[in-house]
């Protein structure tokens, strides 16, 4: 068995737990490595263990998922949606590992391509939302949103979130948009700001496409798309965002049967 150990070394400073899980597999005969970045992960392994927070498992996910190799997250950040398993309960998560009681969670993930006159377009995967957003002065942006070619809807304001379920509890939540269970599939488009009574959340089935067009013109600032957060590209008047459903979904390790709506409770409490 060969398992990678994915560190945050912002959450596991000193490597303690990195040690910690890396002695307690090699006393069992499983092979393991420590790696810093999903890039490191290679095209097989038996799972990829994550040491910080949801953020560590969203960095994980782009790599692991095209490659169908499972994430088990540990917790070692504050909320933890993504990653079940506490600072408390590591030994019984991995003793349960080693022994095969768990199952798998899949999540559906994002693909979104950027599209830019004169240059090729640029492409990356989200597991909880791909967000487009004005940058730098207080003024606005004019979007227009298309699903599959259609206008939906068009309105000035700061942005647009496009995220899965997954991603409902995420930027979404707290820009308004619904609460949705993980375990659906649909694409969630939530309007950051807009100034229109009629531009507010929508629920589109998982395989429409979405299409948010940057309208050109001096109402227009310069803006950002972001992948989860991470990765950036910066968008001017003119350019187009194409979203879908991505052919690839991320794999949760999972232990505990808590609902999702218990979850959603515990979690929200600690808030």
């Amino acid at each position: 068995m060969l398992y990678y150990i994915l560190q945050n070394r912002e959450k596991d400073r000193d490597g303690s737990v990195s040690a910690m899980i890396g002695a307690f597999l090699a006393d069992r005969g499983a092979d393991f490595r420590v790696i810093l970045s999903g890039r490191e992960i290679p095209d097989s392994c038996d799972a990829v263990i994550t040491l910080g927070g949801d953020g560590t498992v969203l960095r994980c996910a782009r790599y692991t998922a095209p490659k169908g190799i499972p994430i088990m997250g540990i917790n070692l950040g504050n909320l933890g949606y993504l990653t079940d398993v506490s600072r408390n309960d590591i030994l019984t998560a991995l003793e349960r590992l080693l022994s095969g009681e768990y199952y798998i969670e899949k999540r559906m993930m994002l693909s979104g391509r950027v599209e830019k006159a004169g240059a090729d377009p640029a492409s990356d995967t989200a597991l909880n939302d791909i967000v487009i957003v004005r940058q730098g002065p207080p003024s606005g942006i004019r979007l227009h949103a298309l699903v599959n070619d259609a206008p939906l809807y068009s309105f000035y304001g700061d942005g647009m979130i496009c995220a899965t379920p997954t991603g409902s509890t995420a930027y979404n939540l707290s820009a308004g948009g619904p609460v949705v269970s993980p375990s659906a599939s649909m694409l969630l488009l939530t309007p950051l700001a807009p100034h229109s009574l009629i531009s507010r959340s929508i629920v589109l089935p998982p395989d429409d496409e979405v299409t948010i067009l940057l309208e050109e013109g001096p109402r227009t600032a310069e803006s950002l798309v972001s992948f989860d957060g991470e990765r950036s590209v910066v968008l001017q008047g003119g350019d187009k965002v194409v979203i879908r459903r991505s052919e690839t979904s991320a794999l949760l390790i999972r232990q505990d049967k808590m609902s999702f709506l218990e979850v959603l409770r515990t979690k929200m409490q600690t808030v």
